[in-house]
């Protein structure tokens, strides 16, 4: 599961089974409110997500990784890391990139600090 955050929205792509054994791409556009980031999380849940990775693009990803990581385990990826990784840097069209750079074990894990989710205003 890849994101691409940026200021007013967050692309969102999961790869789940199909029935022919090939992986279906679902890939769907968010917006960065609090109510959108709680649509997303839902949309994530109802895929089966598990793990989200994300790429650290400025300060844009910091509510997205507070508003998921209570149900997820959230990576934040490092944007030239993730650039330099085969699935590349992910862009709105290319979002996969994340996900793919990060199940094929080629990006890392940064850390932050936790901030409460509930300290945003809406």
């Amino acid at each position: 599961m890849g994101l691409d955050v940026h200021k007013e929205t967050v692309a969102a792509c999961v790869r789940v089974g199909g029935r022919t054994g090939q992986a279906e791409q679902h890939v769907q556009t968010f917006g960065t409110t609090v109510d959108d980031l709680l649509v997303l999380r839902d949309w994530l849940a109802a895929h089966g997500v598990t793990h989200v990775a994300m790429e650290s693009t400025g300060v844009y990803w910091k509510p997205v990784f507070y508003a998921l990581e209570s149900d997820f385990t959230c990576l934040l990826v490092n944007a030239a890391h993730s650039s330099r990784s085969p699935g590349g840097r992910p862009t709105s069209r290319t979002v996969s990139g994340s996900r793919s750079s990060w199940s094929m074990g080629c990006c890392g894990a940064a850390s932050c600090r936790r901030r409460p989710f509930g300290t945003y205003a809406t």
